[in-house]
């Protein structure tokens, strides 16, 4: 005689045998979870979006070209809690590459699946352009020789520019300064050997010095012809101590 199970009683049999092969299959996986439970529990720190820098004018009239190491100290979220430049091939370049590290974008270092802050090298790098603006004067030639230089109220002093083994050195009757191209283009300002400044070449003809490297000029050159130029002097430290406009005539030689 043949036995006939019922159906409800053939269905829970059947489940009954079926979940230990299930529990089979689900087991490696546990382990695993349990072993590794990120996908990359550990991972350095990556930019997602760096910022596009300035080009600081340096670049597009001076060629100054180079590189900008800045060490950014991330949160554990990512966001940049401080950033200071660890190496740079000119200064000019600083707070351009600066300014970009602190506006990009940055997702933290992971350890053991933990999102840390720490530490992340941000690299700017700067190419200059393959054609600079024509230089309508050279500096080095075109200071050569002794100036009268009055102002509007009729103050006057001399100023002799002669040259020297590395470039040209002025001489106002109070102090000696040095002039030194460097491979930037951009001119070393030295006053008593002591280094204060940097100056940027003839460009449209005028010439502009300051004492920090920044965009602030404190004294520009404007060349009206061969033999006069015009000073304008703004206040600042190292070069200049009051702000005035200057008229420069060449003195002719003896």
């Amino acid at each position: 005689m043949r036995r006939v199970i019922p159906s409800t009683l053939a269905a829970l049999i059947l489940c009954a045998v079926a979940m230990p092969a299930a529990h089979a299959q689900q087991a490696p996986a546990t382990r695993a979870a349990a072993v590794s439970p990120c996908a990359h529990p550990n991972v350095g720190a990556r930019t997602l979006h760096a910022a596009v820098p300035e080009i600081p004018r340096q670049v597009v009239h001076f060629g100054v070209g180079g590189r900008v190491v800045v060490t950014v100290f991330l949160a554990a979220d990512g966001h940049v809690r401080a950033a200071r430049v660890a190496g740079a091939s000119s200064r000019f370049l600083e707070p351009s590459a600066l300014a970009a590290a602190r506006a990009s974008k940055f997702a933290p270092a992971v350890r053991n699946c933990v999102r840390v802050g720490g530490t992340y090298t941000y690299v700017v790098d700067y190419s200059p352009p393959t054609q600079l603006p024509e230089q309508h004067a050279d500096p080095l030639t075109y200071f050569l020789g002794t100036w009268r230089c009055t102002t509007a109220s009729g103050t006057a002093r001399t100023l002799t520019f002669t040259p020297n083994a590395a470039g040209l050195t002025e001489n106002d009757g109070s102090a000696t300064t040095s002039l030194t191209p460097d491979q930037y283009h951009v001119w070393r300002i030295r006053r008593n050997g002591r280094l204060i400044g940097w100056a940027f070449p003839w460009v449209d003809d005028t010439w502009t010095w300051d004492a920090a490297g920044s965009d602030t000029a404190l004294i520009r050159y404007e060349a009206d012809d061969d033999a006069s130029f015009t000073m304008t002097t703004t206040v600042g430290t190292n070069l200049a101590n009051i702000a005035q406009t200057e008229t420069c005539k060449r003195t002719p030689s003896p």
